[in-house]
């Protein structure tokens, strides 16, 4: 059993239904959820989805940008340009794409629905989590009960399934906040018009350091800018990326 129908739950479920193992993915909604926005796929991410027979379905609704550029935030003058396109193609031997989340969520929930192995149960919102010798026992809000050999928790940041099995962990808020925009390319000038993933030199700084950031987290970045379908970018406070669909 998996606990969560999401980008995670899905494609484990995906993963075990190529190799002949039966899954039930407990989701509590109904698979309708267009909520996020916009994330990058490198190369090693969509040479997994190529394996599990996704790439295909969710390419029509991706960008494949040209190049990554890297600008000097408060010049504004470019550093560094890495190739994508084609080239990351020949290099990686799979495509850079980017893509709004929910298109990413339809193509896996699609090809979910046509394997055999895989049964999709919507409206499960899990209360319970037993065991019983070999058997793992899930009962949801209404009373309906799930058993299955195993069960993996991939039912997002507010985890019901983390918060059962860990009651005592806690989520930590960062401190790190950002904030999005959605603008028609066609209103930009040039270099910023380009079907291109650029990042300034600050943002960059702040992807490296993660965690050891906390003396910067209220400083904004400059700008993160996507190439998108829609011809819309963002611009934000950290990086950001920008949708396909151009829907904020």
């Amino acid at each position: 059993m998996i606990a969560g129908g999401g980008i995670g739950g899905l494609t484990a479920a995906i993963a075990f239904a190529r190799r002949g193992i039966n899954t039930t993915v407990l989701e509590r909604s109904s698979f309708a959820d267009q909520t996020g926005a916009g994330i990058q796929l490198g190369p090693n991410a969509t040479r997994i989805l190529k394996e599990l027979g996704v790439l295909d379905v969710i390419r029509p609704a991706a960008f494949r940008p040209d190049a990554m550029w890297l600008y000097d935030g408060p010049s504004g003058r470019q550093l560094q340009a890495l190739p994508l396109g084609k080239q990351a193609d020949k290099y990686y031997g799979a495509p850079y794409l980017t893509l709004h989340r929910a298109d990413l969520h339809d193509g896996l929930h699609s090809v979910a629905e046509k394997l055999a192995p895989i049964k999709l149960k919507t409206g499960f919102d899990a209360t319970s989590i037993k065991t019983d010798g070999d058997t793992v026992l899930v009962r949801s809000a209404d009373g309906v009960e799930a058993k299955g050999s195993c069960l993996i928790g991939a039912d997002g940041l507010w985890s019901t399934a983390r918060d059962l099995l860990f009651p005592r962990d806690r989520l930590r808020f960062t401190g790190a906040t950002a904030w999005r925009a959605l603008l028609d390319r066609k209103d930009l000038p040039s270099p910023f018009d380009a079907p291109v993933v650029a990042l300034s030199s600050r943002a960059t700084q702040e992807l490296q350091r993660g965690a050891r950031r906390a003396d910067r987290r209220r400083r904004p970045s400059s700008f993160a800018l996507f190439g998108a379908r829609s011809r819309t970018c963002h611009r934000g406070r950290s990086v950001t990326r920008a949708k396909s669909r151009g829907v904020s």
